[in-house]
């Protein structure tokens, strides 16, 4: 009898030698046949879900089952076949229709007698409860280890992700502080230099970029240097990790404060901001004659941080590519080689912005209504601890005028311990006082994205018909780019495969592209509060820079326990699979 293996893989190549090792004993065992084509494997990072597919290794055993090519199958243990209470159901069902008998090594049990050909119908029953507890284990090992961070993160311990520029973390092998953000020594002052020097006259990010590499002898793209300058924890002092309950995935993500030492003054960032607010490339071309195409001035070099040129192909057709024309025209040191095909570019961002950033569309009246509700209730709470916030600043500002008072009034020989009195009341009201102005610009972002939403929610005319709509007019379709992409950032895995790095306004998205796709044409797109691609501009520095993601809630996104997880662009895909972050063109 011919034999086939099941193996569910883990990014452990010895757990992977393991299952062939332990199966390979079963073939002995029963004296089968094993042909190396008939050992279907697959890296599976979470549950089935049969409502969004079967993953492939089952499909392509299902059709190696309905060709004849094994008469069993071999599993080594229950959750390698499934770890979805349904699915593995469903599986079971599949083969038992074929008449195939699947073996269950951790069991020692046969779903169909291999003699009498008979189902075992009572073993069918407790494969269920089987996939059942393996369904358990998992959700509960992702809300232990959720539940973990989160206790971490109320401590003000950044366990996930990590801090910006010019931040580290304490480190040491004490778990209550290892993880506390604390200023870097050795790069705090070139964050302060970069934001004076692009503030002189005629400071552009280009030149300031230049200075910096040239003053410190370190690398500093544009786009690093945009990354700083606008970083508000620089003088907020404070950071928002967000995390998703995995027990309740369809609320928001939870968002939890980081509070740290900050590094520059607020005056200071707002000159900053106000200059690059000025200086923005216009989303107009410079020449009112040049031609304006979809992704006209999104797309950035992540070399050099010029736009991106749309050229004509030299094979005669009416096709565009995007490239970077610096290095060419020699206008700029600049190592970009990635060329971009604009039409399979308009399709995948067209779709990424259909699915992500116009949601609403398919939302009816009395949900909107809903929704814009919920929206204005946010603004309302927001609005009241604002007014009680500025309240606790003039009362700790009082709390300072009256220490200072007691310290000027202090009776002969007291002095000393009156000012250490307001010394100490200063160090405090202050703490305080910062805090709260951090917490005030958090709410005033929340305020205005809950206004975004409500005048987005409030459009009526967000329909099926009106995407249509949409689509057939160029001039609306560059609009809805405009307001939802602010820049495109590519980088380069291999030969025509490629990752955008999406900046929008909900945030930075990776999407993964492989142009060598002929067939199935898909591309997969993940949040980067999840995971940072690490030959990027926004890689993590406390980590090597490489080809690979560097997954930084791993529990939310795919089976681990881990606090990180590195994983490659393809195995990044079969996650974004896993999680439905896919992009048909």
């Amino acid at each position: 009898m011919k034999a086939a293996f099941l193996v569910r893989c883990s990014t452990d190549k010895q757990d992977y030698d393991r299952q062939l090792k332990d199966l390979n004993k079963v073939v002995e065992q029963f004296n089968f046949e094993l042909d190396k084509d008939n050992i279907f494997g697959q890296y599976v990072t979470g549950r089935d879900d049969t409502t969004k597919g079967d993953r492939e290794s089952i499909v392509k055993l299902r059709q190696g089952a309905e060709r004849k090519d094994f008469d069993v199958i071999l599993v080594n243990e229950v959750s390698r076949m499934s770890r979805d209470s349904v699915s593995g159901r469903v599986y079971i069902r599949q083969f038992l229709n074929l008449d195939i008998p699947i073996y269950f090594r951790d069991k020692d049990k046969w779903t169909i007698d291999i003699n009498t050909r008979i189902p075992d119908t009572s073993f069918e029953k407790e494969l269920g409860l089987y996939f059942d507890g393996a369904a358990e284990y998992l959700k509960s090992m992702k809300t232990q280890t959720a539940s973990g961070r989160r206790k971490r993160l109320e401590d003000n311990q950044m366990v996930q992700g990590q801090p910006a520029y010019g931040y580290t973390k304490q480190g040491g092998n004490n778990k209550k502080t290892r993880n506390t953000v604390v200023i870097n020594p050795d790069t705090f002052q070139i964050v302060i230099d970069t934001y004076n020097k692009y503030l002189e006259e005629g400071g552009t990010l280009k030149s300031t970029a230049l200075a910096m590499s040239t003053k410190y002898k370190i690398s500093f793209s544009v786009g690093k240097i945009n990354h700083i300058l606008n970083y508000s924890g620089y003088y907020s002092g404070q950071t928002t990790v967000n995390v998703v309950d995995p027990d309740r995935k369809e609320l928001k993500a939870e968002p939890y404060i980081i509070t740290f030492d900050s590094i520059i003054k607020e005056d200071l960032f707002t000159a900053v901001r106000t200059k690059l607010t000025g200086n923005r490339a216009s989303t107009v071309p410079h020449n009112a004659k040049q031609k304006v195409h979809l992704l006209s001035r999104l797309i950035k070099c992540s070399f050099c941080g010029h736009s991106f040129t749309p050229r004509k192909r030299n094979d005669n057709r009416t096709a565009h590519n995007w490239l970077c024309m610096s290095r060419i025209n020699n206008s700029c040191e600049c190592g970009s080689y990635i060329n971009l095909n604009d039409e399979k570019m308009n399709d995948i961002i067209w779709n990424f912005i259909k699915k992500e950033m116009l949601e609403y569309a398919s939302v009816n009246s009395e949900e909107r209504q809903s929704r814009i509700e919920v929206e204005n209730d946010n603004k309302s709470r927001c609005e009241a601890e604002i007014a009680d916030l500025n309240n606790n600043t003039e009362s700790y500002k009082k709390k300072q005028n009256r220490a200072y008072t007691a310290y000027m009034s202090a009776p002969d020989g007291t002095e000393s311990e009156a000012l250490d009195r307001y010394n100490s009341t200063l160090v405090e009201t202050k703490k305080e006082i910062d805090y709260i102005t951090g917490r005030i610009s958090i709410l005033k972002q929340n305020i205005e994205e809950s206004s975004y939403k409500i005048s987005r929610y409030s459009q009526t005319d967000y329909t099926d018909t009106y995407i249509a709509d949409i689509e057939a007019n160029f001039d609306k379709k560059r609009s809805v780019f405009i307001e939802n992409i602010k820049a495109i950032y590519p980088y380069k895995v291999a030969y025509r495969i490629v990752i955008l790095e999406v900046h929008t306004i909900d945030g930075v998205y990776n999407i993964l592209l492989n142009g060598n796709q002929r067939n199935y044409k898909e591309a997969y797109y993940i949040n980067s509060i999840f995971s940072t691609w690490q030959n990027s501009n926004s890689k993590i520095k406390a980590y090597d820079s490489g080809d690979y993601f560097l997954v930084t809630n791993p529990s939310l996104v795919m089976e681990s326990t881990e606090l990180e997880e590195m994983v490659t662009f393809d195995e990044m895909i079969e996650i974004c699979k896993m999680n439905d972050w896919t992009l048909k063109y």
